[in-house]
């Protein structure tokens, strides 16, 4: 017979067949009690959710890939018939409100998403949320992103963070109750991306001479990350003696304002190079093992899945010392500044040049270690399930 790849099919219908599915392969595993988990929205591009996911399987959870929320009611029916408990488990909400024209519209979505979150839990779903971000970056209008935040917070079992600050981080939007976080940071990619050439291959591939100081800059081109900000102090460094200093830009650009400008500054700039399309998971690999240094120089950041990558690589980093980051640069394999601050990106980026050798590198990969895949997504599912299976508190 024909093989499939259960989780990839987006046809009307088919979340079900994949929980149905799932609950007989945890059933054929030994837990007489299954969890089933539907994520949404899907990241394929990104491993971050498969990682998350992978280790839950042993610990009676499974999780199926959730593309539409018009097929929750359909999910919810399944898990009711089959004595499951069904977890809807959010992750970037960006694109609820991102559509709407004006205030009204938006509150209206708004509203309609808040009123699907309590059909399902009328009909004894649980939900939980990964909180990636504060507010969307980009966000229109603001309060009715912190709104939205809230009232999914107010429903949540589960409010899963990656950063420790995270509700310190949030309050000036929303309150996160203590008793509800759940907290497992982001785990390493090692073994998640192609790593199978050499530092000299990469360059060669790149153009990029073997005595150049290279820094790298990759994913998503989005304003929030520091986009002039990154372009100025580069240039000042630029003309620093002691050897030729080359910065890449890979990632797809956003159209929001100001990418296009820096877009044409990175073109026009004779040190920099600039790829302005969407990394393809091989080629990830040519731009971390080209580089000496990686940069994060974002005005504001609660999480960096870049961060991690860098470190899975064995690549040190120059990042504001903000939120996970903060959490977990040191001065052994990175470099810290202000949010903004160009000024202090040029200090961090000159202060860096202590970290181009052997040891800082060994160090970043010996730190990405700590935050093994395995170990926390095991970690994620024990929580998530204890929550799911812990009895309803008996009403006063």
């Amino acid at each position: 017979m024909n093989g499939v790849l259960r989780g990839r099919d987006r046809e009307r219908g088919t979340v079900v067949m994949d929980a149905a599915a799932a609950v007989r392969h945890l059933e054929a595993l030994g837990h007489d009690e299954p969890i089933l988990i539907a994520y949404h929205p899907i990241a394929r591009m990104n491993p971050y959710q498969s990682l998350l996911y992978s280790a839950a399987w042993e610990h009676g959870v499974g999780s199926v890939p959730l593309y539409d929320l018009a097929e929750l009611e359909d999910l919810t029916a399944f898990a009711t018939a089959a004595g499951v408990r069904l977890v809807l488990h959010l992750h970037w909400t960006n694109k609820i409100l991102e559509s709407a024209a004006n205030q009204d519209e938006a509150r209206l979505m708004l509203d309609r998403f808040v009123a699907q979150l309590d059909r399902f839990l009328a009909r004894g779903g649980t939900l939980a949320w990964t909180v990636h971000n504060v507010l969307p970056h980009g966000a229109a209008m603001p309060a009715l992103e912190a709104a939205l935040q809230q009232a999914i917070v107010d429903r949540c079992s589960v409010v899963h963070v990656l950063s420790a600050q995270t509700p310190a981080a949030a309050s000036e939007w929303f309150r996160i109750p203590e008793d509800k976080v759940l907290h497992v940071p982001h785990p390493n990619y090692i073994g998640a991306y192609v790593d199978a050439t050499s530092r000299d291959a990469a360059r060669w591939q790149l153009g990029i001479s073997p005595d150049e100081t290279v820094y790298s800059l990759v994913g998503a081109i989005k304003p929030y990350k520091g986009l002039t900000q990154l372009v100025d102090a580069f240039d000042a460094i630029s003309r620093d003696p002691g050897g030729a200093r080359r910065l890449i830009v890979a990632g797809l650009p956003s159209r929001e304002p100001g990418v296009l400008e820096f877009l044409e500054r990175c073109a026009l700039h004779p040190f920099i190079s600039l790829y302005p399309t969407r990394i393809a998971p091989d080629d990830m690999q040519l731009f971390l093992r080209a580089a000496d240094l990686v940069v994060l120089p974002y005005l504001r950041s609660l999480n960096s899945g870049v961060l991690m990558l860098a470190l899975s690589f064995g690549v040190p980093v120059v990042a504001p010392a903000v939120g996970s980051i903060g959490e977990i640069l040191t001065p052994e394999i990175g470099r810290t500044f202000e949010p903004g601050d160009v000024d202090g990106l040029v200090d961090a980026l000159r202060a860096a040049d202590a970290l181009r050798n052997p040891s800082a590198r060994e160090a970043a990969l010996r730190v990405a270690r700590e935050y093994d895949a395995g170990r926390l997504s095991a970690d994620f599912a024990r929580g998530v399930a204890a929550r799911v299976r812990a009895p309803a508190p008996t009403p006063v």
